[in-house]
């Protein structure tokens, strides 16, 4: 369309920019990413369909490692998008967690600094195999209990395709590996499963309940080569089902995390930690001489205030008073006064709450204390103007716990200078300082501020009694606090997957003398769910706990929290074990070692590619039938083609051989194949497994293309016909499609267009669907070998005399045109039947001639003889159709010679005769056809339909 300024048409113009990003627009440089590289490359294509900014955006790439974690790996800012730009991010490839199936997600414009159109189409996700040389213990799981003493340590490697490769097994009864019953093997491999029978020639019945470390690694071929372990731990107990345990010292320091508990390693026991923290406190009176302001009071915990806000200060009917912020010493954490223990019944003003801050008289915390905000606050507010105000400083005071510790501050005027009026309340808040340490505080003034941090009924700790010298100064307090634990928490790794939960079961032994003895224990278990989501289940005391209740499909895995308290002797209660007992689940391991064929390295285009490969089932449960996906990708590993498979069940232990053949027509050039067995993105078909690293291979294939053009043949009636040659009016058109191709089989009627032009001009595209004049036969794909020939037959009448053009466009399946031109010939078509007179050739003659005559029409005249004469008129010699043969509409050169022999065979003289021909169709006599082009000829070389041939011998 063309506007030419039109100023009525209005252009249709983006306000805003719209940034588009697609799976298939994201690639990885190397494309075979490996854990031996430090780094890979995210490139990401963008395009732009809405309208320019000049701005600037960020893309984020995060990563989910093959072990469920999820984390951000690069981030960069770029120029914004005019139409398309291909940006690129610099990821490390983490070679000890990132090897094995990831998941990348692409978002553009992360922060949303740029409004646009839509938002739902800036993020890309795709799939990254990161191949490795290392090997990963899979069995005994990490933790497992292993009630058998015929055991057998398997080890998987990370690449179920590599060169022969020697693997190094070490187990021994402590994770240095340095004790005398340390034992080692090693197993050669080609990629896949790696096994040590180590029940074979190690008594573990003589190590009941003991605890076993084990690790593999790729044996080292030169001496400077280093060792990557990766290690495993199990138990041997016989008395026990299979399961999850932990027991021994290495096994909780490798297994085990915690906030505020260490696990010491000389006397290898469990320890809360102590935990220093930094508090900072102001206090003065706001709106002095010093300008002092609201925002200058506050109560900071580790730079962050945690208190900045008073009731007493702040609303205008309270006269001043004091805060009282109270520690716990553990955690030194402030205690709360809460918003639920607000009577909101009892309010003056029901809805003050709604715009806080709420100063009504009645709203009063669980102590007294004026609570005037409308959420949990850090500190406990205290009036002083009155008896009352005072009897609950005193009360509250005298309820804080000792040891805890206790931060005291005016807020405006305090109101605690002596007075005889209210003697015996004040006296009652100035024993309460005396058990701070801080008996300064009976002799001080009103409009006075003062700051106090004791902890009460500690007469080693040093309080700190800070007393202004005016009204309008500003006191600040600034200390470490050294917290000293009573309590603490550290939690197990995943326990899991199981298929069903049984049972949980700890045993716990205490450091304390039996006499001073008060450890608290209980156990906290949390579900994991699928998506990594943890929700608390429940507590228990109780050392032998079901777990039936727990439902493995919602929570395939389990975190157990050990939680305690020591009060008096500070020292937390120790494990023995704790232990869940289970049913586990499957796992899949492709195992080349065992099996592996692949042809199709290099291939012809069109090739089949064929594909098969061991797959194992390393585990005591049977499967379902099991999905594997085979997908091949271009050079950029964006997918193209994908064919599923639905396997046989695998048994336990059991093994079987999967594979698939794939046809190649539609790849060239470099291409890879991907082959994922129990793939999780398919969920009606996965099945829930320890590890999926091993359950992928990515092998790249190279796809010679076809670049050799296919050849087009033409006959009418079978016969190769010059350009312009006279055809029958009913003839049947062979178009031949020829390729060199053994493995494309010409078999799609896309090889062939076909256009035909009427004598009128008018152009007729030749159809093949619902045309019952038009066959194609394909080629026979299980001929390919000697012969790929597809053939289209055209038959049909051509009524309307004239020429007649065919123009053919010819490619074979690899899209190669049969020329640059496409094949035209032309032919002319006479309906009416017709014969022209005879030539023989050669003329005059030694041995042999033919005949030369053209015939008109769509049928084969039903007589059709040539007697040859001599100058008197005598027949020497007849020749009949049966001899003649072949014969066929348009231009005859005869296959028959005549030799110049008459009747019986005798060999004729030397000199002239005369030849005609004598023709019949439906008792009718065929007009004589005259050609222009050989009307001279005819003209000298025949009389009255004879024509005159010559013998010389």
């Amino acid at each position: 369309m063309v506007l030419q300024g039109d100023p009525a048409i209005a252009v249709n113009i983006p306000s805003s920019p719209e940034y588009l990003v697609t799976n298939a627009d994201v690639w990885f440089e190397p494309a075979l990413v490996s854990a031996q590289i430090d780094s890979f490359t995210v490139n990401v294509e963008l395009t732009n369909l809405g309208s320019v900014v000049t701005d600037s955006f960020t893309v984020l790439v995060e990563r989910l490692f093959p072990d469920g974690s999820f984390e951000e790996v690069a981030t960069k800012r770029f120029s914004t998008t005019a139409y398309k730009d291909t940006v690129s991010l610099k990821v490390f490839t983490d070679p000890l967690n990132g090897f094995g199936a990831n998941e990348i997600t692409v978002t553009i414009d992360n922060d949303n600094d740029v409004v646009e159109i839509c938002e739902d189409n800036n993020v890309a996700v795709v799939d990254l195999f990161v191949s490795s040389d290392n090997i990963v213990p899979i069995f005994p799981c990490d933790y497992a209990i292993m009630n058998t003493t015929d055991i057998t340590l398997i080890a998987s490697t990370a690449s179920p395709l590599l060169d022969q490769t020697d693997y190094l097994f070490q187990m021994d009864t402590t994770e240095l590996f340095d004790s005398p019953i340390l034992n080692q093997f090693i197993g050669t491999s080609t990629g896949g499963i790696v096994e040590w029978p180590v029940g074979t020639n190690f008594l573990f019945e003589n190590f009941e309940a003991n605890v076993f470390y084990w690790r593999v690694s790729k044996a080292p071929s030169s001496p400077s080569d280093s060792l990557i372990w990766r290690n495993s731990s199990f138990i041997y107990e016989p008395n026990e089902t299979m399961g999850w345990n932990q027991s021994h010292y290495f096994q909780y320091k490798r297994g085990t995390k915690s906030n505020d508990m260490m696990l010491n390693e000389n006397t290898r026991h469990y320890e809360y930690q102590n935990n220093v923290k930094n508090i900072t406190s102001t206090a003065g009176i706001v709106g002095g001489n010093a300008d002092i302001t609201f925002n200058d009071i506050y109560t900071s915990l580790n730079n962050i205030r945690e208190i900045d806000w008073s009731c007493v200060g702040g609303c205008p009917q309270y006269a001043g008073g004091v805060q009282i912020a109270v520690f716990n010493p553990a955690t030194i954490l402030p205690q709360q006064s809460l918003i639920n223990d607000v009577d909101l019944t009892s309010l003056n003003t029901p809805n003050c709450f709604d715009s806080p801050p709420c100063c009504d008289d009645n709203a009063l915390g669980l102590y007294g204390n004026i609570h005037c905000g409308a959420e949990d606050v850090n500190a406990f507010d205290f009036h002083t103007d009155n008896p009352i105000g005072l009897q609950r400083i005193a009360d509250f005071m005298d309820q804080v716990p000792d040891g805890y510790y206790v931060l005291v501050k005016s807020i405006e005027n305090h109101n605690l200078e002596q007075n005889a009026s209210y003697y015996s309340f004040l006296d009652a808040i100035y024993d309460q300082f005396d058990d701070l340490n801080a008996p300064q505080i009976r002799n001080i003034q009103n409009n006075i501020p003062f700051l106090v941090l004791g902890r009460k009924n500690v007469s080693t700790f040093n309080t700190i009694v800070d007393i202004a010298n005016s009204s309008d100064e500003l006191l600040e307090l600034d200390i470490d606090i050294n917290g000293n634990w009573i309590e603490g928490k550290y939690e197990s790794v995943q326990i899991g997957p199981a298929q069903e939960w049984h049972e949980m079961h700890f045993s716990d032994y205490s450091l304390d003398p039996s006499s001073t003895n008060v450890d608290n224990l209980k156990v906290n278990v949390y579900g994991v769910r699928i998506n990594n989501q943890i929700d608390f289940l429940f507590s228990t005391s109780n050392p032998d706990t079901s777990l039936a209740n727990v439902n493995a499909s919602f929570h395939p895995k389990l975190i157990l929290e050990h939680e305690s308290t020591d009060n008096v002797n500070n020292t937390p209660p120790q494990l023995n074990y704790w232990r869940v007992n289970y049913d586990g689940v499957i796992e899949l391991a492709l195992n080349a070692d065992a099996h592996y064929e692949f042809f199709g390295d290099t291939i012809n285009l069109g090739q089949m590619l064929d594909i098969s490969v061991s797959l194992e089932n390393i585990s005591d449960y049977d499967t379902d039938s099991i999905l594997v996906t085979y997908q091949i990708s271009g050079p950029n590993q964006n997918s193209e083609f994908i064919v599923n498979d639905v396997e046989a069940p695998l048994p336990a232990w059991g093994s079987q051989n999967i594979g698939t053949t794939i046809n190649t027509d539609q790849f060239s050039g470099l291409n890879y194949l991907t082959v994922t067995v129990n793939p999780a993105s398919n969920a009606l078909y996965y099945q829930r497994e320890k590890f999926n690293f091993n359950n992928v291979i990515v092998i790249p294939f190279f796809v010679k293309g076809d670049n050799v053009n296919p050849l087009v043949d033409v006959t009418f009636d079978g016969i190769h016909i010059l350009d312009g040659d006279i055809v029958s009016a009913q003839p049947e058109i062979s178009i031949k499609i020829k390729d060199e191709s053994e493995f494309l089989a010409l078999n799609d009627t896309v090889i062939a267009k076909i256009d035909l032009t009427y004598p009128d001009g008018t152009v007729e595209e030749i159809v093949y669907q619902g045309s019952s004049d038009v066959e194609f036969i394909p080629a026979d794909a299980s001929n390919l070998a000697n012969e790929n020939v597809a053939e289209i037959i055209l038959k049909r009448a051509f009524p309307q005399d004239g020429t007649y053009q065919l123009d053919i466009r010819g490619t074979d399946m690899a899209g190669n045109r049969a020329g640059d031109i496409n094949y035209k010939i032309r032919f002319e078509v006479i309906n009416q039947s017709m014969v022209s007179n005879l030539l023989n050739y050669p003329n005059p003659f030694s041995t042999s001639t033919s005949f030369v005559f053209t015939l008109t029409g769509s049928e084969i005249p039903d007589v059709f003889k040539i007697q040859i004469m001599t100058l008197s008129g005598k027949v020497v010699r007849e020749i009949d159709k049966t001899e003649l043969t072949k014969l066929h509409i348009g231009r005859n050169i005869t296959d028959y010679k005549w030799d110049g022999t008459d009747q019986y065979g005798g060999q004729l003289g030397n000199g002239v005769y005369l030849y005609r021909v004598i023709t019949r169709h439906e008792n009718q006599s065929l007009d004589l056809y005259t050609n222009s082009e050989l009307q001279v000829l005819d003209d000298q070389m025949h009389r009255s339909g004879f024509g005159k041939m010559y013998i010389m011998r």
